[in-house]
């Protein structure tokens, strides 16, 4: 969400807080009682779209942490198996997995997992050689398990793109109708309290002047005025 929409949400909050906080009173209008189950549930779909909007930063940041794991352990495989090379003068060995650490995970995607992999591949090939150069099982286990992580993650951050810029549209959409529940449904019903339950009533509108200051944009928005508290 954007300031505007958070500062909004933070408004609709004070109501659905009073409302609940109230539920008895409200519930002796039961046309107000349905509108605060309405506002209740417009909170958790804004709630529930926002988080869809946060999960492609996660994304991005899962494929990133993969990719910087993956590419670690594909060096360190790589400088082993090139170590080994060049003590025996296999010159075409050497330069199969001859990577800086950024060359290892250079490019597109599915350019890194063909990399990594031969490097793998290779190493797992000369395994029983590599001992004295530090290549354990255990180490091309785990490079292995971190290659699979990063092929799972790798496409994450498109699909959750696609999922943000989709809840963005809904969310833009949910907002005016939230406005227009409070404006003419809960304002309108609320005004009969006005005399029954004069404290309520106020504490009502110091709860909807903020949603109020936070949705001046909106033009469904009707103004609200304050009534001085019953003696």
């Amino acid at each position: 969400m954007n300031k505007q929409q958070s500062a909004k949400l933070n408004a609709y909050l004070a109501v659905q807080t009073l409302l609940t906080a109230n539920e008895e009173k409200v519930g002796t209008l039961p046309a107000l009682d349905e509108a605060a189950d309405a506002l209740t549930e417009f909170i958790t779909d804004i709630n529930a779209l926002a988080q869809v909007q946060s999960s492609a930063n996660g994304a991005a940041e899962a494929k990133a942490s993969a990719l910087t794991d993956l590419g670690d352990a594909v060096y360190e495989l790589a400088g082993a198996v090139v170590s080994f090379a060049e003590a025996g003068a296999d010159f075409t060995l050497a330069g199969r997995v001859r990577f800086s650490r950024s060359g290892v995970v250079a490019g597109s995607s599915n350019a890194i997992v063909a990399r990594c992999q031969d490097v793998i591949d290779t190493a797992t090939e000369n395994l029983a050689s590599l001992a004295e150069h530090g290549v354990t099982q255990a180490k091309l286990t785990a490079a292995k398990q971190k290659l699979k992580a990063y092929d799972t993650v790798r496409g994450l951050p498109r699909q959750t793109r696609a999922a943000s810029a989709a809840a963005t549209r809904q969310l833009e959409e949910t907002f005016p109708k939230v406005e227009r529940l409070l404006s003419q449904r809960v304002d309108k019903l609320i005004w009969q309290f006005r005399a029954s339950d004069a404290d309520f009533y106020q504490r009502y509108q110091v709860a909807r002047s903020v949603v109020s200051g936070a949705t001046a944009t909106s033009s469904t928005a009707e103004p609200v005025i304050a009534v001085p508290k019953a003696a």
